[in-house]
């Protein structure tokens, strides 16, 4: 059965809702393609953040629609979408994203190990007359 799009097309047969998230925390697309992978590297093309492939679901047409119904509220542009709130619980419950709480604790931790792996100044040559 084919399934009309949102701009009216006609959609033969049947193919996958893609869910692709630029860079390690950057929006998340919600697209349609009948090989995910290929699209993928078309997107990434026109890109400069390197493009993660999330998940696929099989879908006959109509999935992509609903799910971009679903998260309006975290619109940005076309198909891409901010990687928060039911949108980020979905890929984090299924174990594809860490928990946006947890990104941002890993980089906090990161950052004060990094400041701790800078050498330390010698305090006696400070304090020596010059």
């Amino acid at each position: 059965m084919a399934a009309r799009t949102r701009k009216g097309s006609i959609r033969e047969g049947s193919g996958f809702v893609y869910f692709v998230q630029a860079g390690i925390d950057g929006p998340i697309k919600i697209g349609w393609a009948i090989d995910p992978l290929d699209r993928v590297r078309e997107l990434q093309v026109g890109n400069h953040e390197q493009l993660q492939l999330l998940m696929t679901v099989a879908d006959n047409g109509t999935l992509e629609m609903t799910l971009h119904e679903r998260f309006r509220d975290l619109h940005i542009r076309g198909e891409w979408f901010r990687p928060e709130g039911d949108l980020a619980d979905v890929l984090w419950l299924s174990g594809l994203v860490p928990h946006p709480e947890t990104a941002r604790e890993i980089e906090e931790r990161q950052a004060i190990e990094a400041m701790h792996r800078r050498p330390v100044p010698d305090l006696a040559e400070w304090t020596q007359p010059q």
